[in-house]
């Protein structure tokens, strides 16, 4: 259903709190950017600035063949090569990164799983992207000077059902937070 235009505006100065939030969140539901816009990094036209724009208007973007079929095979192989070694048991499932992180392969529910790699996952060309890069780099975002701690997957064996919409994490001031703190979400 059209739930109509929204009747809140993040130009209005009373919206200081959560109701900017909600402004926010109405202004997404009827965006073709938000809702249905795709960018595709192999594409000649492909416009670094716009992707940048919907990710911070949206807080979400598709940006399609940011890696060559090469890259994904070669990530494809070192990830089934670690998802064996854990399934065997010559890697712990848990445990530590390098830069003391926490690495971890989490079961969601019978056809999904939580990926936190290991180092050895990443590389400079699933990472050193120029698509990426130049969106990541916007002084908007995260800025020139970012470092990448964690990188993770989420995935979904083959026939797995959709998921319907549902939280990652607990409130950060627990469930009253907003009527305790002013501070809503997670």
């Amino acid at each position: 259903d059209d739930l109509g235009e929204p009747t809140l505006s993040l130009e209005e100065p009373e919206l200081h709190y959560a109701d900017r939030h909600a402004a926010r969140i109405l202004e997404s539901y009827n965006s073709y950017d938000c809702l249905e816009r795709e960018f595709d990094a192999a594409d000649a036209e492909f416009d670094t600035e716009e992707a940048v724009e919907v990710l911070r208007k949206c807080r979400i973007l598709v940006l399609r063949n940011v890696f060559s079929k090469d890259v994904v095979a070669k990530t494809l192989t070192k990830f089934n090569k670690y998802t064996r070694d854990v399934s065997i048991g010559r890697i712990k499932p848990e445990g530590t990164t390098t830069y003391g992180g926490e690495y971890f392969i989490l079961k969601e529910d019978n056809s999904r799983y939580n990926y936190m790699a290991t180092q050895d996952l990443a590389f400079s060309d699933l990472l050193t992207r120029d698509s990426v890069l130049d969106i990541l780099s916007d002084n908007s975002l995260l800025g020139e000077d970012f470092i990448v701690n964690h990188m993770g997957t989420l995935n979904a064996e083959p026939g797995a059902p959709p998921q319907g919409w549902h939280a990652d994490c607990d409130y950060i001031f627990g469930i009253d937070s907003f009527e305790e703190f002013g501070i809503g979400g997670h």
